[in-house]
């Protein structure tokens, strides 16, 4: 069993739905809402938004994420529709207006370059309706470069028997290896490693700019309190306007 095939099992019993990222989003957009899933997993926000009247499209680039989605929305009597497919091919699958996209839990550092990023991003922006919404979160990578952070800390869940360590590797100034070990309740332990972008603030604002973006509001967290290096997460909603 691969990696992800295995961390698809304990998805979301390790990456459970946040309070903060659901008020944001509730106060960001009105049920009845068309919105766009980037990086879904198995639908960690896309079936409590759906369950809530929004209208739901899910995308991650991992079919059996795709699968445990499409099984918990079945479950529910959902309509979600979702695609197991990497995320720049979003212009070709999608032909829809959205009123919110969604790219969190550090999904966009998964692209291979910078022109990469500001390729998806305009993509993302040519998707979103007037006055529609991005909200994008990241790992404030700041904050890893200048604390040479090596570790994030451990998910562990030990009435599941399942925890999760996340440890980074920097490569150079803009990118570094992840490395996820995850142990399960039988007692494996299976390894991934992962090259992300290393995508700081700056480097952000700059691809969102270029991408069409001129109306950002930057957040260190989901509560909206304000972003400094020293911030664990680097959130930004970025307004096609």
């Amino acid at each position: 069993m691969t990696f992800y095939k295995e961390l698809s099992r304990y998805y979301d019993i390790i990456f459970k739905t946040g309070k903060s990222q659901m008020a944001l989003i509730q106060s960001l957009l009105i049920s009845g809402s068309r919105i766009l899933d980037i990086g879904s997993g198995t639908g960690t926000y896309s079936i409590p938004l759906a369950r809530l009247g929004y209208r739901m499209v899910a995308l991650d680039n991992d079919h059996d994420m795709i699968e445990r989605l499409r099984e918990k929305a079945k479950a529910h009597n959902l309509d979600i529709e979702s695609f197991a497919r990497d995320m720049m091919g979003l212009d070709d699958l999608i032909e829809d207006k959205y009123d919110g996209i969604l790219c969190i839990g550090n999904t966009l550092p998964h692209l291979s370059s910078i022109s990469e990023v500001q390729a998806f991003l305009k993509i993302v922006f040519n998707k979103l309706d007037t006055d529609g919404v991005l909200i994008l979160q990241t790992v404030n990578y700041d904050r890893i470069y200048k604390e040479n952070i090596t570790s994030l800390p451990l998910i562990d869940r030990p009435e599941n028997g399942v925890r999760f360590e996340r440890s980074y590797r920097l490569l150079d100034e803009s990118s570094l290896e992840f490395e996820g070990t995850l142990s399960t309740p039988d007692g494996r332990v299976k390894k991934a490693t992962t090259r992300l972008l290393g995508l700081k603030l700056d480097m952000l604002e700059t691809a969102l700019a270029k991408a069409g973006f001129t109306k950002l509001r930057v957040y260190g967290n989901f509560d909206e309190d304000d972003w400094d290096e020293e911030s664990p997460a680097t959130v930004i909603l970025a307004y096609r306007n």
